[in-house]
């Protein structure tokens, strides 16, 4: 019971390092996902559909409180 002949499964067998290697780049792109969630960066097309939207509120709030001369 003591030699269950797992050898392939050490680091520097076949499958041990290609757990090793999962494990590593599995790590580093949720470290990538968990920095760009952190980071508050819009995309493009998000920072022009806001602009467009804040433009449209702009516009309503004009037609409702025209300015009094």
């Amino acid at each position: 019971m003591n030699n269950l002949d797992l050898e392939y499964l050490r680091p520097g067998g076949s499958i041990g390092s290609f757990i090793l290697l999962t494990g590593v780049l599995f790590t580093i792109m949720t470290l990538y996902v968990f920095s760009n969630v952190g980071s508050n960066a819009d995309s493009m097309m998000d920072k022009k559909r806001k602009d467009a939207k804040k433009k449209e509120r702009e516009r309503k709030i004009s037609r409702l409180y025209p300015e009094q001369r």
